[in-house]
């Protein structure tokens, strides 16, 4: 019989529904340096990181250090004042409560934020470990996921990653294991499909087709380490 997938979530845009949150502090940002606002449509369509990046291509120009800089600040204190009323997705709590497997919680959201938004909602004992950046850490996902990994002791179980960006299925890649992607998260279901990855339009379909994919992948750390 095939063992249950440990499930890794992502937060931000995949358990926590804040996408229009993230639009209208991007806006905000925007507005600072006198830039247009972008859509929800099109901010998943172009969204991609380094955020610095994707904020020079919406102006069609380089920031300067002291224009990135405001920038963060004036997203920052958006998306501060508002992330409150976010609510989680329609499915997230059923999905979180049912699931009779292991699952735990990865996120660039700084740790000490993470833990607050998980706690407040009552989610921290669903997890068997939440994660998120390190205060002043630059690591991507694919850092903190090899890490996160390794102190879940996992290599060589299966595992699938549930997020909504290409950024969480490179970082799945690269660590070897599984991944399942949401289409209403941060980018937009065409951008997610050239992934190649499963694209679910429910929580619970994206449970469904881990399952699937976690009979199929084991830690590339696993794999190596009998090659």
């Amino acid at each position: 019989m095939n063992a249950r997938p440990h499930l890794v979530w992502d937060w931000n845009g995949t358990l926590l529904d804040d996408v229009g949150l993230l639009v209208a502090a991007v806006n905000a940002a925007l507005a600072a340096v006198g830039a247009a606002p972008v859509s929800v449509a099109e901010h998943r369509i172009r969204y991609r990181r380094p955020i610095r990046a994707y904020y020079e291509g919406r102006l069609g120009r380089g920031l300067t250090d002291d224009e990135f800089g405001l920038m963060r600040a004036t997203f920052d204190d958006a998306y501060e004042a508002g992330v409150a009323g976010c609510p989680l997705a329609p499915d997230a709590a059923a999905c979180l409560g049912s699931w009779p497997g292991g699952q735990s919680l990865l996120s660039l959201a700084e740790h000490p934020h993470l833990i607050q938004e998980v706690t407040w909602r009552g989610l921290l004992g669903s997890f068997r470990l939440v994660e998120g950046r390190p205060v002043g850490s630059r690591a991507g996902k694919a850092e903190l996921l090899a890490r996160h990994l390794d102190t879940l002791r996992l290599t060589g179980s299966p595992v699938v990653l549930i997020g909504d960006s290409d950024d969480d299925h490179a970082a799945a890649q690269e660590a070897g294991v599984g991944c399942v992607l949401y289409a209403h998260g941060y980018i937009d279901r065409a951008r997610l499909e050239r992934t190649g990855a499963p694209v679910a339009e429910t929580l619970a379909g994206a449970v469904a087709l881990a399952t699937a994919a976690g009979r199929t992948k084991t830690s590339v750390r696993e794999r190596k380490a009998h090659q």
